[in-house]
């Protein structure tokens, strides 16, 4: 039978909950916890009795007010900001239970934004809400929010396979890291392939949409799509993305039938996605083979870029492949010459098969700032000698050694091409 438990801040939506509950009691049993001590079974911790309820429950619904986000105690700290705020301990058990949540803005609500909340409640904001509002919009509201909870109720029920996210159907994996997992997936009402890229925990919400927002200003055709921002039923945020039917650099880059000039054009296209990226006013910080996808015409398509924030000073990205102004913690990440030299090292890699830099993290550290790495050509004598140059240039320990902006290095990786390729 279905369930149905509900989380507001009297102080908030109390007069509108009243109403909301009115309604929903003429269609299901609806577990409601109150926030009086008197409420709390004898012996009983509340986050217990919250436990409890949540996991008996199909649907969580938050209850949304104008003043739920700035509610503060009497020392005029924010409620939400105390791990023992009793309606933060309700969000965090509902997030990361797996039950389907539900967030309802009442009185003009709108959704809060991720700085407005911890970590644990971010993925709140990508969930779809849905808004009540007083007379005489009262009755149609209610209407459309119980045709959605039968339809949610009826969805839970009905148990859908773990290969599936909402319409989502997942075939396969495409790549995986720390941050992210990617998955070819199929979307059901569109009938096209997409990826997904699956956030590993559910404290990542902020990170996602801050890359998502970053993504939308791009308009590139070797920089991945982005479609839209979701929330899987265990509290992970997930992204929609243009699907690539190819492979990563890292699975190509050795095969026989990947041509020097095939390499090149790869890194041509890489370098413009950078440079495009760049004329947004954000970096990529974390480029190397794994996230440059190549598909079956050959033309590379960049994933992740804006998924690092760092903070000046801040050690980011793959040890091997950061710059060494990053390596001293004297990146201000506003200069987009570290992308090239992150380029460079991808290149050396196509080019020869290694890193420039390889050993521990004391090595790693004391050779990316203080040595030069053999030249290409002296690892592989089939390397051009410009494309040999172009690599070193990018790989020049003093920014202005460097290209001075990634355009700049497709030009001359253009020229090469223009009479060699």
């Amino acid at each position: 039978m279905a369930s149905l438990f509900l989380s507001y801040r009297r102080a908030d939506s109390q007069e509108v909950v009243g109403r909301i509950c009115d309604r929903l009691k003429l269609h299901f049993p609806v577990q409601q916890i109150f926030r009086d001590l008197d409420s709390i079974p004898l012996g009983k911790p509340f986050p217990d009795v919250i436990r409890d309820a949540v996991v008996r429950s199909n649907i969580v619904l938050i209850v949304i007010g104008p003043s739920w986000t700035s509610i503060t105690d009497a020392e005029g700290i924010r409620r939400l900001q105390d791990p023992g705020d009793l309606v933060r301990i309700e969000v965090e058990l509902a997030l990361s239970s797996g039950v389907r949540v539900v967030p309802i803005l009442v009185s003009g609500a709108t959704m809060p934004h991720p700085h407005e909340l911890p970590t644990s409640l971010q993925s709140l904001v990508v969930l779809q809400a849905i808004q009540v509002r007083p007379d005489p919009d009262f009755d149609r509201d209610m209407d459309r929010l119980l045709g959605n909870l039968a339809t949610s109720i009826t969805d839970t029920e009905s148990a859908p396979s773990s290969n599936q996210i909402g319409r989502y159907k997942i075939e396969g994996d495409v790549a995986a890291g720390a941050r992210a997992r990617v998955v070819r997936a199929w979307d059901t009402l569109l009938n096209r392939p997409v990826m997904l890229k699956m956030a590993q925990d559910t404290n990542q919400a902020a990170d996602f949409i801050r890359e998502a927002q970053i993504a939308a200003q791009f308009r590139h055709p070797s920089l991945v799509a982005w479609y839209d921002v979701g929330c899987d039923d265990n509290g992970r945020v997930f992204a929609v993305q243009e699907y690539v039917e190819g492979s990563t650099l890292a699975k190509l880059y050795r095969s026989r039938t990947f041509s020097l000039t095939d390499r090149v054009n790869v890194l041509i296209e890489v370098a413009e996605a950078l440079h495009h990226g760049h004329l947004t006013g954000h970096l990529h910080l974390d480029l190397n083979l794994d996230n440059i996808l190549v598909d079956g015409a050959g033309r590379a398509h960049v994933l992740d870029f804006g998924a690092l924030r760092p903070r000046p000073g801040s050690i980011v990205g793959r040890l091997a492949y950061i710059a060494p102004e990053t390596m001293k913690g004297e990146n201000d990440f506003k200069d987009g010459r570290t992308d090239v030299w992150n380029l460079g090292i991808v290149m050396y890699q196509v080019f020869t098969g290694r890193l420039p830099f390889e050993g521990n993290l004391g090595e790693l550290s004391e050779s990316i700032v203080t040595e030069d790495p053999p030249p290409p050509a002296s690892i592989d004598s089939t390397v051009p000698p410009v494309l040999n140059g172009i690599c070193m240039k990018c790989l020049s320990k003093a920014k202005d050694g460097r290209y001075q902006s990634a355009k700049a290095l497709a030009d001359d990786l253009k020229s090469w091409l223009r009479e060699h390729g």
